[in-house]
């Protein structure tokens, strides 16, 4: 089942913490840069020694509705690194700071890859035991990655005390699989064993404040549970870009007030200019709908989401629903709390099929569709 995407190609820098749940900058920079494998990616610089900076997910919405957290999940994003050997080995002990992937069950990591300075990945399960020791060994891959080349990454996985599984693809190939013991325990932390968090690029650097210090890029990223039947994503979706479309002409509803000129025109740029344009509403019930740019030519879509950049004018209640239109009926998706007037965020709005149709959408479709949104509160 579809929980988020992310082809960072529609924001800037400004734009991370309104997209992702934690953007944490601990040692490290984080930007939109133009450099990823067709569009923009998000780059980390490590600045000293050890760093833990990171970015996170926390999912909220499926296309049914709000998501409950389980057991299994898959992701997969590209990846690139500028040097293995600036990366710092990890151990037991330091593999939660040292990993470049992580699954979280609230504040407590459950399992953790780790990026050798040989390229190969180890996977660790969270099992506090004696001496300290904070982690138990799962393995390692074959062949991982090499320095300063893009490799598409995938990892799938099943929490369970006896049952569990873990596999890493790279490039559409399995470099490690594990059956068995996947769970956390922990003395000082309690563990339902689901997941409710996805972490990334929290590798290390094994120099002091002198250097030199990894630089590694992310896009192109994706992350189901799996769950769901027919349509519905819930396996390994291979390596894939992720593209995005914007309004490009008044639909069959525009009760939003715009700033100026049309609606359409104030809600498309790339990246968003905040207040600079906007569309606004107070009453419930005011819908806008737009046409779209049409997918690049011979697209095959797999799964899509929506995004509505929005705030609230005054605290209180607010509320928006995204929209889908198909053939003259609306398609309304579940309503999404809007959370401050201080800043934008993003609400995202996942899908594993055509809401008209319940099978996966199509390049026609997707082109002769309207997106937009209502106000519910």
């Amino acid at each position: 089942m579809n929980l988020f995407l992310d082809g960072m190609g529609h924001y800037a820098t400004a734009g991370i913490d309104k997209k992702y749940t934690v953007l944490n900058t601990t040692n490290a920079t984080f930007t939109i840069a133009a450099e990823g494998r067709f569009n923009n990616a998000l780059k980390k610089v490590c600045s000293t020694g050890v760093s833990t900076g990171y970015v996170e997910v926390a999912p909220l919405m499926t296309q049914t509705g709000v998501w409950t957290p389980n057991a299994s999940g898959v992701q997969g994003f590209a990846f690139k690194i500028d040097d293995l050997d600036t990366v710092l080995e990890a151990t037991q002990g330091n593999a939660a700071l040292c990993n470049l992937f992580s699954i979280y069950e609230g504040v407590g990591w459950i399992l953790a890859v780790v990026l050798n300075p040989n390229g190969t990945f180890s996977v660790y399960r969270h099992h506090e035991g004696g001496f300290g020791i904070g982690s138990v060994y799962l393995g390692s891959s074959v062949q991982g990655l090499r320095s300063n080349v893009w490799s598409y990454l995938e990892f799938k996985w099943t929490i369970h005390d006896s049952a569990g599984s873990f596999k890493i693809r790279v490039n559409n190939v399995e470099v490690f699989s594990f059956t068995g013991d996947t769970s956390a325990s922990s003395a000082s932390q309690s563990f339902t064993n689901v997941w409710n968090v996805t972490r990334y690029l929290q590798l290390a650097s094994n120099a002091g404040g002198g250097g030199p210090h990894p630089t590694m890029w992310m896009c192109d990223a994706y992350l189901l549970d799996q769950a769901g039947s027919g349509d519905e994503a819930r396996d390994f979706l291979g390596d894939g870009a992720f593209d995005y479309i914007i309004p490009d002409g008044i639909g069959n509803d525009d009760g939003f007030t715009p700033l100026a000129g049309d609606n359409w025109e104030n809600v498309e740029e790339v990246p968003p200019d905040d207040d600079t344009t906007y569309v606004s509403a107070t009453a419930p019930s005011t819908r806008d709908s737009h046409t779209m740019s049409n997918l690049p030519a011979g697209t095959v879509p797999i799964i899509f989401q929506t995004l509505i950049y929005a705030r609230k004018e005054t605290e209180g209640a607010a509320g928006i629903k995204p929209t889908y239109r198909e053939a003259g009926v609306t398609y309304d998706a579940n309503e999404q709390g809007i959370a401050t007037p201080d800043a934008y965020r993003y609400i995202i709005q996942p899908y594993d099929t055509n809401p008209a149709t319940s099978a996966t959408i199509t390049e026609a479709e997707v082109n002769a569709g309207e997106f937009g949104y209502v106000k519910e509160s």
